[in-house]
């Protein structure tokens, strides 16, 4: 009978077992020397790193977010991103121990976690200005709301912007342009002064605009 005679080297294989290990969650910074540059990720080559912060804190509407080498503005515009791909825009208003600071988020912060990266706009929220908002829907952000092609503006201007001075003010009784056509035949807006429009179903036309 024939027998097998093994290999020199040949040995029977053994497994051991072994537990796996566990594996801590990562520690979120808290402070400024907590973070690092690393734990904000590759950014855009478009976009200094000092531009980056992180998000420490979230408390409804309230949004805490941490720089390293860069304080913002107070109402400097902010975008933070979140896992799932969402923008959500907030405005700096108020500075915190530490380089961090506080801002109030114009979106809803759903979505938005403690360690996500938030970007520096290092701008205040600005709207396009001129005749190619006319005929065109804006939300706050300077949007237009009733075409998917952004109008292309001239000029931009901050929300925050200073109002001019006296002696540059027109004290001739001109018309704004709305270019909504009731609006602009019915009830037409004078520049230089403060009013407010709504509609909806049940508004009289005596009630549409308010002057203040």
């Amino acid at each position: 009978m024939d027998t097998q005679t093994p290999l020199p080297n040949q040995t029977e294989s053994t497994t051991q077992n072994s537990t796996p290990e566990q594996v801590s969650s990562p520690k979120l910074p808290t402070t400024s020397s907590d973070l690092k540059l690393s734990d904000l990720g590759s950014s855009s080559t478009q976009t200094p790193a000092e531009l980056f912060g992180i998000v420490i804190r979230i408390n409804g509407v309230i949004v805490d977010v941490l720089f390293q080498n860069h304080i913002p503005n107070i109402h400097n515009l902010l975008i933070g991103h979140t896992n799932h791909e969402k923008s959500i825009k907030m405005e700096v208003i108020e500075y915190l121990q530490d380089r961090s600071i506080r801002c109030l988020a114009l979106d809803t912060t759903q979505g938005l976690a403690r360690g996500d990266k938030v970007i520096d706009t290092n701008n205040a929220i600005t709207v396009p200005v001129g005749e190619a908002n006319l005929g065109h829907l804006y939300n706050v952000f300077g949007e237009a709301q009733d075409v998917e092609i952004q109008p292309e503006a001239n000029k931009y201007m901050s929300i925050y912007n200073s109002p001019p001075q006296y002696i540059n003010a027109d004290t001739e009784i001109q018309v704004l342009e709305t270019g909504i056509k009731i609006v602009d035949l019915f009830t037409p807006f004078v520049k230089g002064g403060k009013i407010g429009f709504f509609g909806g179903a049940g508004d009289a036309e005596s009630n549409s605009a308010y002057s203040a």
